[in-house]
């Protein structure tokens, strides 16, 4: 992810390369608001799961096939193991395989909380590479 020009943590934004979701990737619905067990932001409980593409090219020599900008970081948040489980206030991961999981609301709520549920979070990731 970008990391955020004014202070150490993501960038918070409505990217794939930043904190936070797009539409897209939880489509609200048509009252506006985001459901749990319909998407999120995607995770991986490790460098080697994500795709090459979003891992920084300096980091070839860990991921092989590594090409994403070397201006971008690869964040994590906290220590656990990567099961379903609460993350933050308002959120959860669920896994939706051994190599990915979603962050998603924890119950249905308006799109906007959610998009600020996942920016509050940006100050507890810490900079992995």
């Amino acid at each position: 992810m970008k990391r955020n020009p004014d202070h150490n943590a993501p960038l918070v934004e409505a990217s794939a390369r930043g904190l936070g979701v797009r539409p897209t990737d939880l489509t609200p619905c048509e009252l506006g608001l985001a459901h749990s067990r319909r998407g999120g932001m995607s995770v991986a409980p490790s460098m080697t799961d994500i795709q090459p593409w979003r891992i920084p090219a300096r980091l070839g020599h860990l991921v092989e096939g590594a090409t994403g900008p070397d201006s971008d970081h690869v964040w994590v948040l906290g220590q656990a193991d990567f099961v379903d489980a609460a993350v933050a206030p308002g959120l959860v991961l669920r896994t939706t395989s051994d190599s990915h999981g979603v962050v998603e609301p924890d119950e249905c709520r308006p799109f906007h909380e959610y998009v600020a549920d996942l920016a509050a979070t940006a100050d507890e990731w810490k900079v992995f590479a």
